[in-house]
């Protein structure tokens, strides 16, 4: 699976250097060499700076006008791989281009991949079909757009019984243009039907219907992404970081000064993370998760405020055999927690701040005056802590939360709250922790007086649900339904 994920990057990466800044409506040798030469930049740039000393390129790079198009044929790509080595033979293309000076790109990747040690061939890696194709645009040394799928992949070691299959892998990217030079892009990359079938194990099954990333970025400042990309790489190529007394400090000011002059890239972005089906089976222990997400999300960039958060769900988890109290495992989960109106100009300077005394003082000290900075700027900025969904389905009870903290200088605790929580079965989940022996009579006790305090209703099963509304107000008194906590606080002190 490495393989193929090195191979599909591998055959995305190399074109974003194709013709470089060029406009060519016309097909010749001197557009032939502006390729030939991009390419072989980029190479140098991305695959053979510091940090890359394990991939050897064999060959050079050829570009040759083909009527209406331009052929290309990449180098070897060697990778050693410890005591391995992985051999990635020449990527073959055909670039036509079109009226505004962007390409119509296609391309086909090899079908076979070797891993050999010494002379012996030790794994194999081989694709049954693949379609390569997208529209390349030099002046953003980017795809707008790309299709990449490869299907029936199979990676077989020669020397140990046992395979893995994949039944396609996806790559897929789409932008629309929203103004000049600002485009809404979309990608995804899906692995799909993976399948890892172990000799050793007999009865041993690891299977996973679906792996995904989507990710979405609003108003993408293409050019400007692209020479803050360029820009970053340089950097990091220059230093060494295996060496933090030697160039470090040096680096932290060339980023300084790189955030000082870079104008927003976006105005937003959202990154989530999936996975159907998974199976995990060994001998006789059983895994399996329906559905399950992580993502984070940024807004607002482009404006004075903006937001940050994270979600995540999971469904029906299954483990077999069933586990000692397993009516407190969750079977649903849902939650998704943000940070609202955080000042972005404020914190744009903290950062660049702390790169500038970590310079000068070291980033120890440039972090603890960062994190005072920070506080500062969030109390006084109004940004809040807002939770619209924290859901916990444990089959004996289910647990729901949500609320709203927000920095309040003037309050005496510094914060206030509105937050709601409902428990359903209360009763239940107290006797399945009472079961769980001495470890859990703490949070027994807990949940004992806490049941005390709620206020009770009857669900649409049936089921006793417990509610809590908790506030903290402005005048630093703490509420829950409505009664003052303060004296069973005092109480609970002394």
């Amino acid at each position: 699976m490495r393989t193929s994920a090195l191979t599909a990057g591998t055959s995305a990466l190399v074109f974003l250097a194709l013709a470089s800044g060029q406009t060519m409506a016309q097909v010749d040798q001197a557009g032939a060499d502006t390729i030939r030469r991009g390419i072989e930049n980029y190479i140098d740039l991305y695959f053979l700076g510091p940090g890359m000393e394990g991939l050897t390129v064999d060959g050079d790079v050829e570009v040759s006008p083909q009527g209406d198009r331009y052929g290309v044929a990449f180098p070897t790509f060697l990778f050693d791989m410890m005591v391995a080595q992985l051999r990635i033979d020449p990527i073959t293309a055909e670039l036509v281009p079109t009226d505004n000076g962007w390409f119509d790109t296609t391309w086909t990747i090899p079908s076979l991949y070797e891993v050999t040690e010494g002379d012996e061939t030790v794994m194999t890696m081989s694709i049954g079909n693949q379609i390569g194709e997208g529209l390349f645009a030099p002046e953003y040394q980017t795809f707008l757009d790309a299709n990449l799928v490869l299907e029936r992949i199979e990676v077989v070691p020669t020397e140990e019984e046992g395979s893995a299959e994949i039944d396609t892998i996806t790559v897929q990217m789409d932008s629309e243009e929203a103004g000049p030079d600002v485009f809404d892009s979309t990608f995804s990359m899906i692995m799909a039907g993976l399948e890892v079938d172990d000799a050793s194990l007999p009865d041993g099954v690891f299977r996973i219907d679906e792996l995904s990333l989507t990710g979405v970025m609003d108003d993408l400042h293409l050019a400007d992404y692209v020479t803050f990309g360029e820009r970053i790489n340089e950097l990091m190529n220059q230093h060494d970081f295996a060496n933090p007394r030697g160039p470090m400090p040096t680096f932290f000011g060339e980023m300084a000064e790189l955030l000082r002059t870079t104008p927003t890239l976006l105005s937003g972005s959202e990154f989530v993370y999936s996975l159907h089906g998974l199976e995990v089976r060994d001998f006789q222990e059983h895994v399996q998760i329906q559905d399950a997400s992580f993502g984070l999300f940024v807004a607002g960039l482009d404006e004075a405020a903006g937001s940050f958060g994270v979600r995540s769900t999971m469904s029906d988890l299954l483990i077999e055999p069933e586990p000692p109290f397993s009516n407190l495992i969750p079977q649903e989960m849902r939650s998704e927690v943000r940070i609202e109106d955080l000042p972005n100009d404020q914190l744009l300077t903290l950062l660049i701040d702390f790169l500038d005394t970590a310079q000068q003082s070291g980033p120890d000290q440039a972090g603890a005056m960062f994190m005072f900075g920070l506080q500062q700027a969030v109390m006084q900025s109004g940004a809040r802590l807002v939770i619209p969904e924290i859901f916990l389905d444990l089959g004996v009870s289910v647990v729901d939360l949500n609320g709203t903290v927000r920095p309040t200088p003037q309050s005496a605790l510094g914060v206030a709250a509105d937050a709601s929580l409902t428990v359903t079965n209360m009763a239940g989940l107290i006797a399945e922790l009472q079961a769980a022996g001495p470890m859990a009579q703490d949070a027994v006790q807990g949940l004992t007086v806490l049941q005390t305090m709620g206020e009770r209703s009857t669900g649409d099963g049936g089921e006793t649900v417990h509610t809590y509304v908790f506030q903290v107000t402005e005048a630093g008194q703490m509420l829950l339904n409505g009664n003052d906590l303060g004296p069973i606080m005092n109480q609970m002190m002394q």
